[in-house]
């Protein structure tokens, strides 16, 4: 974990955001997870949701990637991925293979936070047609709630 910090500290720029990079540290066949909140979740018939491609936008704030956590890392250190990402909050969750977002030229990288050390970036989500890319590539990893992945 110390490693994956060290790491990620010293690719912070002079406004102390990180830059987007691919983290060699971090395995092509591991997987990255994103959390799902209420708010991405649209009804459908039947009392089912759909997950919406807005579940993958980059985020507003810092280094404008979407945030994930890192498998990996978790697993390593011996937590259990499924009951750590699971909250009240974020009670479902997608998990994608690193190899397979690199393979739609999107970076992932290290950029663990105070309140989760196993926390992660994708970078180069912006694009609408690389959202519906993602949510193409999404597997459920908790599913907690009636979720239907839109293909």
């Amino acid at each position: 974990m110390l490693y994956a910090i060290m790491t990620s500290q010293s690719l912070h720029n002079k406004n102390k955001i990180v830059e987007p990079y691919n983290s060699p540290e971090i395995d092509d066949d591991s997987l990255v997870i994103r959390r799902i909140s209420k708010h991405y979740l649209e009804p459908i018939k039947g009392g089912k949701h759909r997950l919406s491609s807005r579940a993958f936008a980059p985020s507003s704030g810092g280094s404008k990637g979407m945030s994930v956590d890192l498998e990996q890392l978790m697993i390593k250190d011996k937590i259990d991925p499924r009951q750590y990402v699971a909250t009240p909050e974020y009670f479902v969750s997608v998990c994608f293979k690193v190899k397979n977002l690199r393979g739609i030229d999107l970076k992932v990288g290290c950029e663990p936070i105070a309140a989760n050390p196993y926390h992660g970036e994708v970078w180069g989500t912006k694009s609408k047609s690389k959202r519906k890319k993602l949510l193409k590539l999404a597997q459920f990893y908790v599913n907690d709630y009636a979720i239907i992945l839109s293909k």
